[in-house]
């Protein structure tokens, strides 16, 4: 995931269902649109089912 997503990738593993074989994660990337994000995971997880994704605005305080 590292190499398909960049250094700043935050993954979360959210559920993990053994008798399925699946794995449910989520990921933060900085970096990379949604769109690049999107792209990358369907092109290197053949098999994955991709669920609700979002942008969300990291707002950093202002320095006066």
């Amino acid at each position: 995931m590292h190499t398909a997503l960049g250094d700043d990738l935050r993954l979360y593993v959210v559920t993990v269902d053994q008798q399925h074989e699946r794995v449910t994660f989520r990921v933060e990337v900085t970096s990379r649109s949604l769109d690049d994000v999107i792209g990358l995971l369907t092109a290197t997880l053949d098999r994955a089912t991709l669920g609700r994704a979002q942008v969300t605005v990291i707002r950093r305080p202002r320095n006066y």
